[in-house]
This record gives structure tokens, C-alpha cells and sequence, in this order.
């Protein structure tokens, strides 16, 4: 994905979990939120966990590594069935700075037949659902518009 803005900023908002709420698919679909933070904002092992009345809407995201240029984060979701994502972010700046390419792997450490886009659409409520591409399409409206 190519977004119109400069890595820093890109990087500030995915490091720095306090602002995720703003565009991180999984907490967007948690209405009221109640949000823990702990550990040093953007660096490695700090946290976000969020909860809801809706007990499959409550996780915790984790920083692993923060480098500006590839970031790993560990997603935790569910209640007793919990649910483990590997988020690894790749940032490369282009010729012009204010344009990033922003590349992303997603690992799960789920049931082989849970695919990441049911898992998204598990998350969001009949009335939200949208389609992963709809969904990172949000994601780069919101990062573009800061």
C-alpha cells in the first residue's frame, strides 16, 4: 500500500498503540472501549489491551520490535479461546518524503480453517462487516487525513 505520508508519521502511528484506535481494524470494532496501556509508549513490550461487553471483542496488541523500518507487534484477541496474530510492518520510504509504501505479513497461530478474513469478519458486528479490502482501505483514509 502506498500512503501519503512520511514514514516517521506512519511509524508513530503504528508504534505509538494509544492511536491505533483510530484505524486498527480491532479496535474498531470494539464500541466503548475499555483501555489498559503499560510499558514505555513505542518501544518494545509495550501494550495495549482493550475490552468490551461483547466478550470475543477484547484483546491486547504488543510491541516485539520497534525499528523504523520493520515492526513486529503480537495480537491477542477472544476470551477463552484466545486467538494469536504475528503483525510485521514494513516501512520503505520513496524518492518524494512525504510518501510511504507500507507492506505488512500476517501470521496466526489459529486453526488452519480460520482464515484472516474470517477472523476480521468474526470481529465486527453484522451491521459493520466489511470486507478486508474495505477495511485497509479505511486504514489508509485515516493515516492519509493525519
Amino acid at each position: 500500500m502506498t500512503l501519503y505520508t512520511s514514514p516517521v508519521q506512519l511509524y508513530n502511528n503504528i508504534v505509538q498503540l494509544n492511536q491505533q484506535n483510530t484505524w486498527n481494524p480491532w479496535l474498531l470494532s470494539v464500541s466503548q472501549p475499555q483501555y489498559t496501556k503499560g510499558g514505555e509508549e513505542g518501544l518494545p513490550g509495550s501494550f495495549l489491551e482493550w475490552q468490551s461487553t461483547i466478550s470475543t471483542k477484547q484483546g491486547r496488541i504488543t510491541n516485539i520490535k520497534t525499528d523504523y523500518q520493520h515492526v513486529m507487534q503480537r495480537l491477542e484477541t477472544g476470551d477463552s479461546k484466545i486467538r494469536v496474530a504475528l503483525l510485521e510492518h514494513f516501512l520503505e520510504s520513496d524518492s518524494n518524503p512525504n510518501i510511504t509504501h507500507w507492506t505488512w505479513k500476517y501470521e496466526e497461530n489459529v486453526p488452519f480453517f480460520l482464515s484472516p478474513i474470517t477472523m476480521f469478519k468474526q470481529l465486527f458486528s453484522p451491521s459493520e462487516e466489511m470486507d478486508l479490502r474495505k477495511t485497509m482501505s479505511l486504514v489508509k483514509e485515516t493515516l492519509e487525513s493525519k
